[in-house]
């Protein structure tokens, strides 16, 4: 059994045109509820930013706010799985506005530190802000879909559902070695950018663990200079860690010249999903391997099923922050009731996938906290776009 906290009623009111239904079919403020003795207090503390675009659709916070509504939406949907909870659950929903000072105020607020277990916020500043609050609370907090680069929260409380950029290298490097490619030559051409040059550095950490394997780094825009470090007669590995269109593509077509290499699998951020010009056949013939904390696999029942329930509820298609929001609140909520309102254990938890993504946490390799650490591994096959299971 749920609800939302009456106190914030005046809130839930006004995002009505925000949040579709919030009141007429989920029932969620109801005058017969009445709690009992025990309940769990969880928060989600979003930019949902409201105010800013009701009254301008198009304010610079728009496309924020509206992947937190659709973030709280698929979250919605998956609270109907705790209707006969044994232990009541209150959902109280708070809008920083993308304001600093405004979450100030509602870190100061008695109803958010009352919280059992949050849901956000979202940015790395707010984050930040939650690192002594949760510490004093002891409560942790759930990082939605940020993936932190350089900084380093350290906040032991913080769970991220997107694991931190280095952590790709770990990942990246342990599926060459389960593939048995033992004496791997593993190459990463880096842009200029200091976010493209963070797993580069974390591989580069990892040499002594990955003895075996001969580890490089190329700028991407000498990607001529490939040409020095590859090895006939073994296992050729390019990790390319840019998001530059132009700079992926030139590097990608000279590696793809059959007269000068053979063989070569190479790896990629999500990031090139998005490129204006895809060759997938020339992604296909490197055998490209795109890593994404996300993916979604559209054959799935599960995943059908919820398509269906979202469309029924909101009319209309779920995007990736709906389904990260059912995911997450499923995981996360699930795990909070089966052990008596507790996270401290979660990282014994085995994996779990709620519809689509798998969910393992554990500690952070670097720095204090929890992460994800389960990442897809996407490829094309005639064109179409599958996870290596």
């Amino acid at each position: 059994m749920f609800k939302l906290n009456q106190k914030c009623i005046v809130f839930v009111l006004f995002i009505l045109w925000f949040i579709p239904g919030v009141l007429a079919q989920d029932s969620l403020i109801t005058d017969t509820f009445k709690p009992a003795n025990k309940k769990y207090i969880i928060s989600v503390v979003m930019p949902f930013c409201n105010k800013q675009i009701l009254f301008n659709p198009q304010t610079k916070n728009a496309a924020l706010g509206n992947a937190c509504r659709q973030y709280f939406e698929g979250f919605k949907l998956a609270l109907d799985s705790f209707n006969k909870s044994v232990v009541p659950i209150e959902i109280r929903v708070f809008d920083t506005q993308g304001d600093s000072n405004i979450f100030k105020i509602i870190m100061n607020k008695t109803d958010f530190q009352e919280s059992n277990l949050i849901f956000g916020p979202v940015v790395k500043d707010g984050h930040t802000m939650m690192k002594p609050f949760c510490e004093k609370y002891k409560v942790y907090n759930i990082s939605p879909f940020l993936t932190l680069t350089k900084s380093k929260i350290n906040n032991p409380y913080l769970i991220s559902s997107y694991p931190d950029l280095s952590y790709y290298g770990d990942f990246i490097l342990e599926q060459i070695k389960q593939g048995g490619w033992d004496d791997a030559n593993v190459v990463i051409l880096t842009g200029k950018e200091a976010n493209e040059k963070i797993i580069a550095a974390r591989i580069m950490a990892l040499k002594l663990k990955y003895a075996g394997f001969t580890l490089k780094i190329i700028d991407i825009n000498k990607y001529l200079d490939y040409c020095k470090v590859y090895r006939s007669g073994r296992p050729n590995h390019v990790i390319i860690e840019s998001d530059n269109e132009f700079s992926v593509t030139t590097a990608m077509r000279y590696l793809a010249d059959t007269t000068l290499f053979s063989g070569l699998i190479t790896y990629g951020s999500k990031k090139i999903l998005e490129f204006k010009s895809p060759d997938i056949s020339m992604w296909q013939h490197l055998n490209l391997n795109v890593v994404s904390p996300f993916y979604i696999d559209y054959q799935n029942a599960k995943v059908k099923l919820f398509i269906e329930r979202y469309r029924e509820r909101y009319y209309s298609e779920p995007a990736e922050f709906a389904f990260n929001g059912y995911e997450q609140a499923t995981f996360f909520i699930t795990y909070f009731l089966e052990n008596n309102g507790l996270m401290d254990k979660i990282i014994e938890k085995n994996q779990v996938k709620p519809i689509s993504n798998w969910f393992k946490i554990r500690a952070k390799i670097e720095g204090k906290g929890l992460q994800s650490s389960k990442l897809n591994m996407l490829y094309f096959e005639d064109n179409e776009l599958k996870r290596w299971e």
